[in-house]
């Protein structure tokens, strides 16, 4: 839960900067980490391999 919370906030963060209420070059950045978290929820759920 965690790492969806901390995703979450990231977007927002991104989406407060291209709507330009908050202009921050540190807002900016931030949405571009929002593709690390999703690949790690997906790590998360994936079903393991069994062999």
């Amino acid at each position: 839960m965690g790492t969806l919370a901390w995703g979450v906030g990231l977007a927002a963060q991104a989406a407060a900067h291209v709507d330009g209420s908050v202009r921050d070059i540190v807002m900016a950045a931030s949405g571009r980490r929002v593709s690390e978290i999703e690949w790690d929820l997906l790590m998360q759920i994936r079903p393991e391999a069994k062999g």
